[in-house]
């Protein structure tokens, strides 16, 4: 081959060879307006907390209707009145202990004096309904007795209350007579704070039915709340108490603090004056019930013959619109019971 050709070739080659290796690979053109557009940020996240839905309260059992459990049963009124109000009681007290079913029964323990002050019956009337109800099996109820000092006392009364018209007559377990449901009653026994202690005071504050009804059912879901005293203090002043506190708190001031059996007296003596219509004589009435108390503390019974005196009298107010001197009527009632002279004597 021709050197000159040769040499040509070579710087030819020489050439090429060094172009390629000088030229840079050249970035893959781009869309101008892909380029100028404004990037767009991320949208945040958003967390939302939901709320765990709150268990359901439990559901109230539903009792049958009062009526359906006394259908066709020969009651009296009376009666039907006492079996209302306990149906009401067992009801609730079902209800404040949790019971997810309605039993056959509720038992609880109330004493009488209890349920007497509030449907403004005598505990004698009580009894006395109370067996009416015990022949249909509707209630079954007895004085139920704790030892104390080494003696047998009564401190209340058990309540069995049917609650299923299908179910068997109420009745109270042996467990149940066993039960003590007054922790503390020697102490209450010694204190003399009891039931009628209790509603002589709820009387005597002029507390209204449904207020009676919250503590009855109080007493009723936790029998220890007998002996606690109510939290207001009564008003002395204002209009008389209603006479139907005279009733029910002449048994109990025999057992009622000094103090506390001053206030009752003169609350009594206002009362039975304004409904005798002779406010001249609060204080013959009231040296009455004075003397009634330290009587009773002889056993001469003198606060029963009171109280029954005073009632037949105010049943006369009533029933006899033109009676003319309701006072001197009550002195004959005394007198026809023997214990005039006795609750008058100096």
């Amino acid at each position: 081959m021709n050197p000159s050709l040769t040499a040509v070739l070579n710087r030819a080659r020489a050439a090429v060879t060094a172009c390629t290796s000088n030229t840079a690979p050249t970035a893959p053109a781009t869309d101008s307006a892909t380029t100028s557009r404004p990037t767009t940020p991320a949208a945040p996240t958003v967390r939302v907390s939901v709320l765990a839905a709150a268990p359901a309260a439990p559901s109230r059992p539903a009792c049958e209707p009062v009526t359906a459990l006394r259908d066709g049963l020969p009651l009296t009124v009376g009666a039907v009145r006492l079996h209302d109000a306990l149906h009401r009681l067992a009801r609730d007290v079902l209800h404040e202990r949790g019971h997810r079913a309605v039993p056959d029964s509720v038992t609880f323990h109330l004493p009488v004096a209890l349920i007497a002050g509030w449907l403004e019956y005598t505990e004698r009337h009580v009894y006395r309904l109370a067996d009416e109800l015990q022949a249909h099996g509707l209630i079954q109820s007895g004085g139920h007795a704790q030892k104390v000092g080494g003696r047998a006392l009564w401190d209340g009364t058990l309540w069995a209350v049917r609650l299923r018209s299908g179910a068997a007559p109420a009745r109270i377990r042996a467990d149940e007579w066993r039960h003590m449901w007054r922790p503390a009653f020697l102490a209450d026994y010694r204190t003399k704070c009891g039931a009628k202690w209790l509603m002589s005071q709820l009387l005597a504050m002029q507390v209204g039915p449904e207020g009676i009804y919250d503590r009855v059912l109080r007493c009723a879901v936790d029998p220890g709340s007998v002996s606690q005293p109510v939290a207001s203090s009564p008003d002395m002043s204002g209009e008389p108490a209603p006479a139907r506190e005279i009733l029910y708190t002449l048994p109990s001031l025999a057992d009622a603090h000094p103090d506390a059996r001053n206030m009752l007296i003169t609350r009594n003596a206002r009362a039975l004056a304004f409904t005798l219509r002779d406010m001249g004589s609060v204080a013959f009435y009231a040296g009455l019930m004075h003397r009634a108390v330290t009587a009773e503390y002889r056993g001469l019974n003198t606060l029963n013959a009171l109280q029954n005196a005073i009632q037949r009298v105010l049943v006369d107010v009533q029933e006899w619109p033109d009676l003319k001197r309701p006072g001197a009527l009550l002195v004959t009632r005394l007198r026809e019971a023997g214990v005039y002279d006795v609750l008058t004597a100096v």
